[in-house]
Parts: structure tokens; C-alpha cells; sequence
């Protein structure tokens, strides 16, 4: 997830700087504050385990929180709606499955949190859809355990790390936006990196 996402939304961004795509109908404008609410799963990505291909990380239900303002567009003008956002995401306790040096099967409990300030390009497809992507910095943290009698895996600490989302947006008449995004949070620690999917609903003042 983290290697793939960075150059789609390098990508995304390139087309941004020189496409202009019409605002829609009443759609944000500089100035607008929102904030909103997120759930959906995330998990904890281990470095350096031999990860089982038949049960990888199961990511638990997490909820977060967002707060955001539109700054203006890209191209500046009239282009696509760019945003400055800050959010808090929990990182539910969670178990990784992995194969030992033997050969038998064992579970990492994971969990932590990320929170970040990224930038957002909305790329408008209609009047209420829009695709989206964001890019910022995230101050992840994780703490990590395994089953008694076996090896210490030690992923525990925090990290500075480079957040990429890419997602879709649907506005509703009322100033409500419902999303849905897949998120990398980068490195959690020295030896993890975090993501998630979510949906969220944002609202706009």
C-alpha cells in the first residue's frame, strides 16, 4: 500500500497543475471551514516478518477525526478546490499473523494512532462527485505485543511520516459530504508503517 499509493498521487497531482476542471455548482469556496468524523479499519504493517500470505493484517473498526479549510484552487483561479486538513486517527488493537523461523504460525497485537496535516485537491467529476487526493505529514505512534513464550517483536515508538490518501466524494444538497478513502500513514515507527480504508461525512460551515 505505501510504495503504490505515493506515485499514483504524484500523478494525480501533475494533472492537477495543468488541467482546469469548472468549479461545481455551489460547491466550496476559500474561506469554507468543515469538519467531520471517520470510520473504517486500519492496521499496523510489521517490517521485517514473514507476514502470513493466507492471513495478513486484519485492520479493527477505528474511528478519527477532521477538521478542514478551503485556501483556494489549482491552477489558481478557477481550477480544482484545494483544502488544508488536520485529523486525529485512531489505529483499533489489532493481531497481525506471521510465520516463525519454524515454520508455526503466531500473532503480533498491534495498535496506535496517527494524526496530520495534509493538503486536499478535489478533482470535480460532476456537480457532486468528486475524485480526491491529500498529501501532508503524520506523527504516527504503535505499540506492539506478541503470545507469551515467543520472541519479543519490538515495533513500539512513534514516527514522522509521509501521508497519501486517495479517495471519492459524493455532496449531498444539505453541506454534508460523504467520502470514502484509502489512506497510507507512512512509517509508525522504525520497524512499521501504517494505512486504512474509511468512510467519512464532512460538514461544511
Amino acid at each position: 500500500m505505501q510504495a503504490k499509493s505515493i506515485p499514483l498521487f504524484i500523478a494525480f497531482a501533475a494533472a492537477a497543475a495543468g488541467i482546469s476542471a469548472p468549479a461545481a455548482a455551489k460547491g466550496p469556496e476559500a474561506g469554507d471551514i468543515y469538519a467531520g468524523v471517520t470510520l473504517g479499519g486500519a492496521a499496523i504493517v510489521p517490517k521485517g516478518l514473514n507476514v502470513d500470505s493466507d492471513k495478513r493484517a486484519e485492520g479493527r473498526v477505528s474511528g478519527g477525526l477532521f477538521v478542514g479549510a478551503q485556501i483556494g484552487a489549482l491552477p489558481i483561479g478557477s481550477g480544482w478546490p484545494l483544502a488544508v486538513e488536520a485529523s486525529h486517527q485512531n489505529i483499533a488493537r489489532h493481531k497481525v499473523t506471521y510465520k516463525t523461523a519454524n515454520g508455526a504460525r503466531s500473532e503480533l497485537t498491534a495498535s496506535g494512532s496517527s494524526t496530520s496535516l495534509a493538503l486536499k485537491l478535489d478533482a470535480p467529476i460532476t456537480e457532486r462527485f468528486a475524485l480526491y487526493g491529500k498529501l501532508g505529514v503524520a506523527r504516527n505512534k504503535v505499540d506492539g505485543s506478541t503470545p507469551a513464550g515467543q520472541p519479543v517483536i519490538d515495533i513500539d515508538g512513534s514516527k514522522n511520516g509521509l501521508l497519501t490518501a486517495l479517495g471519492l466524494q459524493y455532496r449531498f444538497d444539505a453541506p454534508v459530504t460523504l467520502r470514502g478513502e484509502l489512506t497510507n500513514f507512512g512509517k509508525s515507527s522504525a520497524k512499521s508503517s501504517a494505512g486504512g480504508l474509511s468512510v467519512s461525512l464532512a460538514y461544511r460551515f
